[in-house]
């Protein structure tokens, strides 16, 4: 049943919503998001934010480079390729894998949807691109 919204109302695709479940995570950054935002309201200006704002691991980092990337942080292939273990490094990826709440979330709720989660679908956004990465 739909509550809301806009719905096509195709059959197929009423079908499709009736029999199967899903789960939109529309960011897992959210302070590093919401960082993004606040600059951009107050001058125009982007900021080159990729990671959290875990500050206390960065103390000497600039703002930008402050925090763990999210995308290097998970357990698949932890300190492999240009994953840094420089901490204002762009691709710094944090202490541990899973060191970081956001993607000890992610973890936990796709632990506990291992049973019902078939697909998952990773998008990147930056500006007026939409990056589909690849995913482990």
């Amino acid at each position: 049943m739909i509550h809301g919204g806009i719905v096509n109302h195709d059959p197929k695709y009423m079908k499709l919503l009736e029999q199967n479940k899903y789960y939109v995570v529309p960011t897992v950054n959210v302070d590093g998001f919401a960082e993004i935002e606040k600059q951009y309201l107050k001058d125009g200006h982007f900021l080159m934010k990729r990671k959290n704002m875990d500050t206390e691991t960065c103390k000497n980092c600039t703002l930008e480079n402050s925090g763990v990337d999210l995308n290097r942080n998970y357990g698949f292939a932890f300190g492999e390729g240009d994953n840094s273990v420089e901490t204002c490094s762009e691709t710094y990826r944090g202490p541990h894998a899973f060191s970081e709440p956001e993607t000890r979330a992610m973890r936990d709720f796709l632990t506990e949807h291992k049973d019902e989660v078939k697909f998952v679908m990773n998008f990147h956004a930056f500006g007026n691109l939409l990056v589909v990465p690849f995913n482990g």
